[in-house]
């Protein structure tokens, strides 16, 4: 009986010890840059500030979610994909989407980045709404974003521009390596919104490559 008691009380301790080594590790895409730009906004904005609204109305459903989702290139069907429980978001993915846009849009066009200010303390100028299309992020060989936009100035609604891009980048075999890659993705798509209204095309950073982008 005795030997029983130790074999079980071992057991159990292996258990724990090994549900203790699972670790969950927690990923950003805004960078301590991004988050410091977005905390001063309330202080620099006015009444007469002339701000950014922008808005990501939808993200694809297999990436909205806590864990960060890849797919696999090594697997039998393309559409497989791989769901990380131990490799969380920090918070929601959309909200950090917009926030890194809306952040970076807003400081290349010289407008107040109105990501929680109240309305009493800018002036709106201009309305994009982004619905990501696409957030892959294949693994050992590169992410994948694909965008849609619109974009008009708030007094003429009407004359506004929609707009599409699709960016690739090189990554790694690991997370921190997508997540990077997603980053630098989303802020050359921010380089790409704040620019297409003189209808050229933007010079991107190196790295980017660009399947997709026109505008009507």
């Amino acid at each position: 009986m005795a030997v029983y008691k130790k074999l079980l009380i071992l057991s159990i301790s292996l258990v724990l010890a090994a549900c203790a080594s699972k670790t969950n590790n927690y990923y950003s895409l805004l960078t301590l840059a991004d988050n410091a730009v977005a905390s001063a906004s309330p202080v620099l904005a006015s009444a007469q500030a002339a701000g950014l609204v922008l808005q990501v109305t939808t993200i694809p459903a297999q990436a909205d979610r806590l864990q960060i989702v890849v797919q696999n290139p090594t697997a039998h069907s393309s559409a497989a994909v791989d769901v990380l429980n131990q490799s969380l978001w920090s918070a929601s993915l959309q909200q950090q989407i917009e926030d890194l846009l809306s952040a970076d849009v807003s400081a290349y066009l010289g407008l107040v980045n109105t990501q929680g200010l109240p309305a009493d303390k800018y002036t709106v100028s201009r309305n994009i709404s982004v619905a990501i299309a696409r957030f892959d992020m294949l693994w050992g060989k590169a992410a994948v974003l694909h965008a849609v936009w619109s974009d008009a100035a708030a007094d003429k609604p009407a004359q506004g521009r929609l707009c599409q891009a699709e960016l690739r980048a090189p990554a790694q075999a690991s997370v921190a390596s997508l997540v990077q890659a997603q980053t630098f993705l989303l802020k050359n798509l921010a380089y790409i919104i704040a620019n297409t209204e003189s209808g050229s095309t933007p010079s991107l950073q190196s790295g980017v490559e660009v399947s997709k982008l026109s505008c009507t």
